[in-house]
């Protein structure tokens, strides 16, 4: 059996990533079926570098859906836009090894029962500060590495850079995921999740996890090269940062004692972070804290007409 297979790319103004990203799509053992980039440039350049790019790509359809900024918004036009059995959601400044597309699409072939599927990101081996950095994410229920992919009670993950056999996860990282397009009858993108959009990859896998089956495999190989251009700067980004985490917890988890304290407790293992590395991240961080304390505030109701404050 084949399916055909759909490759979303939503990017915004990283011309020289995207024509990386092309490439080793169009060195693919399996090609795929189209490709669709949905472009939220300021500037015609990276629909001009797709246009040279399709001319001699060995693929039937190429094109390009010009888009407002939002990795969200994006991601759902991309959806919706195309038509393959299984859509692979990359972002633009990742490099795949020419056998991720055909490993990826035999993971669907042999599980009918499967969501979705993501590669896995060459990491550097964990030594020295980066290996006890870690562990301190660890102790603070943070984003780690080292254990296979699921969302901890504090909202934050863990992500393997090593598994030996295609694993089971409850969430799939953004830079390359795969879902079968049925997923989509149920399932959209949270558009709250507004421009960079931090998070909304861990939100949508982990609410697709609960019905349908999500695997990470090591077959399919790629470098996530983690563009500088046109990143968030540091303090808005500790600021989304803070913001989003809230968000996907009061979103998706039991909203029990023990969950915000977890939640409460990995907080101060971020601000513990940024306090020796960056005050103007942790004053962003900070920002996102009052933001959150605003939403928690509960609205007054409104007066009767004719009525006035005392």
């Amino acid at each position: 059996m084949r399916l055909t297979i759909a490759v979303v790319i939503c990017t915004r103004n990283r011309p020289d990533d995207l024509a990386d990203c092309l490439a080793s799509l169009a060195r693919q053992t399996r090609l795929p079926d189209e490709v669709l980039v949905v472009d939220a440039s300021d500037g015609p350049e990276p629909e001009a570098r797709v246009r040279a790019w399709a001319a001699t790509a060995p693929v039937p359809r190429v094109d390009v859906l010009p888009a407002a900024p939002g990795l969200t918004r994006q991601r759902n036009l991309g959806a919706a836009a195309t038509t393959g059995d299984l859509i692979t959601f990359l972002d633009d400044d990742v490099v795949l090894d020419p056998g991720y597309l055909a490993a990826i699409a035999e993971l669907f072939v042999l599980d009918p029962s499967l969501g979705g599927a993501q590669g896995t990101v060459a990491f550097p081996p964990l030594r020295g500060r980066r290996r006890l950095a870690n562990a301190f994410r660890r102790v603070f229920l943070m984003n780690t590495l080292g254990s296979p992919g699921i969302v901890k009670r504090s909202g934050f993950v863990t992500y393997d850079p090593a598994p030996r056999t295609p694993q089971l996860v409850t969430w799939l990282v953004g830079c390359n995921m795969t879902y079968r397009r049925a997923v989509f009858a149920r399932h959209r993108f949270d558009e709250w999740y507004d421009g960079y959009g931090l998070g909304e990859d861990g939100d949508f896998s982990f609410r697709v996890s609960k019905t349908h089956r999500l695997v990470q495999t090591p077959a399919a190989r790629l470098e996530h090269r983690v563009s500088p251009v046109a990143r968030e700067r540091l303090a808005a980004l500790a600021e989304m940062g803070a913001v989003n985490h809230h968000h996907f917890v009061r979103k998706n988890l039991p909203g029990t004692p023990l969950t915000w304290l977890c939640f409460a407790w990995s907080e101060v293992g971020e601000l513990l972070t940024l306090v020796k590395a960056d005050r103007a991240a942790l004053a962003g961080r900070l920002r996102g804290y009052r933001r959150i304390l605003r939403t928690l505030r509960p609205a007054r109701a409104a007066l009767p007409a004719g009525e006035a404050l005392s």
